[in-house]
């Protein structure tokens, strides 16, 4: 997208915004742009009425008049801008939900490439701050005309003195322009590295903050590490800064000289008119308070059509962000209907993340008939979870099909298929929400309380539950209600597993949930749950291979892919790898205990 594209685009938001800016904009630009004009001339009158009439009563009535303009016409831009601003906030804000909505619909594979990542940070981060990109833009257009308005009366008096000191002025303001454009080049030249160096510090400084990294931390007496980590990340962060300011500094010290040059000959053409008697004393402070105003104006002027060029340029990446089509998973057109369960089938897929040309998966064939409660076993990194992660949509395959009832996954609704699935992942997330909506994820208003009482209950965390003083209603977390509860590891994956229970989805997946869990508590889950799912498709990831003998199929993998297939007792007889893997964990058990 062009600037000026974004501009007709931004423009467009502001009028479909229907918060009646535009109207406001007319009445800013005349009190805005007449403002500091009435300080320049009024003074002139004062001083050359006090000189020869030495009449107080008119130099009372000029300053009262004065006065008045200045406080009805600074009352009235003062409030407009205020104004003005909160309805940019207001509109960048509701920009924020087109962004979460295009991220929350973005590929998995390109959310975990770093290098999306930075393209991701750079073109959103016209919408981080009030002064700067997105809402910025809108500012500058606000305010620009007030000061045009302004300019063109400050250049019709100089003109009517003398056109060398629109000369000088106008000398002046291009260097300065200039020089300011170099600072700015130099700063975006080295901005790739501040982004990187500041994402760096950031990492570092969170996790100093971050509950979950405390124990570890502690433990493992971290401390020293990741503070001198950030500390050396932050000396190479300064150093960068430094080298910007002392460009900076230096391009600094041009201007002023530039502009000491500037003054000295307006100075002297002034005090020269003066001696000669051309203009009055009242005359010379109006024109230096007009040739000091002008400059000030044409160098903001010439900076804010700078800055709108450059947040245009943010402001168009960002808008070509969002309607990037290759950075979204493809989304499907048909709705599921899928009456029972799931018939799953990979025929010759193979999957590679981003930037890697190591296949997790190649060309593999793999089929989970309707009603099948499957085991996946295998060591870590054999790419257990990446399937399951395929089978729900999150990720594309790089060839071949995963089938859903014999129908292609790509041509189902992505969103409406996610519902067809109740999952539990390995990380467990628990929002600071009530304990109701963390087992529904959704409004308390749309939300069954009785089946979030029945799922809780089924899981055993019903009278962990109802002992809490507000019971269902109780808020999780103290991230936002300090008397919100937090739960043990076990009980947060008893949480999640009541979640998956009440999604109701057509599959059931977990994804080795019960890890926080110890063996008989396990064992416990896995029967309870596999009675509760009755006839549905099931698949479980656990590491405990006891956990699989009541599943009808179990499917182990390594990094050659899937490598044995088969149910227990077949696996056992076989004598292979799941019976080498069962026999090695059962030595850390007494028979029956699991």
């Amino acid at each position: 997208m062009t600037k000026f594209k974004a501009l007709k685009t931004q423009l467009k938001q502001l009028k479909d915004s229907k918060l009646g800016i535009f109207r406001l904009f007319y009445i800013y630009t005349i009190t805005a742009g007449l403002l500091p004009v009435i300080g320049i001339i009024f003074p002139k009158y004062i001083i050359d009425s006090i000189q020869t009439n030495k009449n107080f009563e008119s130099i009372y009535l000029i300053i009262t008049i004065m006065g008045i303009l200045l406080i009805v016409f600074g009352c009235i831009s003062t409030f407009i801008s205020h104004l003005s601003s909160s309805k940019f906030i207001d509109i960048r804000t509701k920009q924020f939900s087109n962004y979460f909505d295009f991220y929350l619909n973005v590929n998995f594979k390109n959310i975990e490439d770093p290098n999306w990542r930075d393209v991701s940070e750079k073109a959103t981060e016209t919408l981080n701050s009030d002064g700067y990109g997105y809402q910025a833009t809108f500012k500058i257009l606000f305010e620009i005309f007030a000061i045009i308005l302004s300019t063109f009366i400050y250049i019709y008096l100089i003109i009517s003195f003398n056109l060398w000191i629109i000369f000088c002025i106008l000398i002046y303001v291009v260097i300065s322009f200039y020089i300011v454009k170099i600072s700015k080049d130099y700063e975006i030249k080295k901005d790739k590295d501040l982004i990187r160096q500041k994402r760096k510090l950031n990492y570092y400084g969170s996790i100093t903050s971050d509950f979950t990294y405390t124990k570890d931390i502690r433990i493992y007496s971290l401390k020293d590490k990741i503070l001198g980590i950030f500390k050396n990340e932050n000396i190479v962060y300064n150093h960068i800064l430094k080298n910007i300011k002392n460009k900076q500094y230096k391009l600094a010290l041009i201007e002023l000289f530039t502009k000491l040059i500037q003054d000295g000959i307006i100075y002297y053409l002034l005090i020269n008119s003066v001696v000669s008697n051309k203009i009055s004393i009242g005359e010379f402070v109006m024109y230096v308070g007009t040739a000091n105003a002008l400059g000030v104006t044409l160098k903001s002027i010439l900076e804010m059509i700078s800055n709108l060029y450059e947040y245009l340029g943010h402001t168009a990446k960002y808008f070509d962000y969002i309607a990037c089509e290759k950075y979204i998973l493809n989304e499907g057109k048909m709705m599921p209907n899928i009456f029972d369960t799931m018939k799953i089938e990979f025929r010759n897929v193979s999957f590679k993340y981003p930037n890697t040309d190591n296949y997790i998966l190649k060309d593999f064939n793999f089929i989970i008939d309707k009603g099948t409660k499957l085991a996946i076993v295998g060591a870590n990194g054999a790419g257990k979870t990446t399937l399951i992660k395929l089978i729900c949509g999150l990720y594309e395959v790089t060839d071949g099909q995963i089938l859903i009832n014999d129908i292609d996954l790509k041509e189902y609704n992505r969103r409406a298929l996610y519902k067809e699935f109740s999952i539990v992942f390995q990380e467990i997330n628990i929002f600071a929400f009530s304990i109701l909506e963390n087992v529904s994820l959704k409004n308390e208003l749309l939300t069954d309380e009785n089946k979030v009482i029945e799922c809780l209950k089924n899981v055993g965390l019903l009278d962990k539950v109802m002992s809490l003083p507000n019971k269902l209603r109780t808020n999780m977390l103290k991230i936002i209600d300090e008397k919100g509860v937090e739960f043990s590891g076990g009980e947060n994956q008893k949480l999640a597993i009541a979640r998956a229970l009440y999604q109701d989805g057509k599959c059931v997946i977990l994804d080795e949930p019960t890890a926080a869990l110890d063996a008989l508590a396990e064992a416990q889950i896995y029967n309870d749950f596999n009675y509760l799912i009755k006839n549905k498709t099931a698949i479980y990831i656990s590491h405990r291979l006891a956990s699989t003998k009541f599943c009808d199929k179990i499917a182990l993998f390594n990094k050659d892919g899937l490598v044995e297939y088969g149910n227990h007792e077949e696996l056992m007889a076989k004598k292979g790898l799941y019976f080498e893997m069962f026999t090695t964990q059962g030595k850390y058990y007494q028979d029956g205990v699991i």
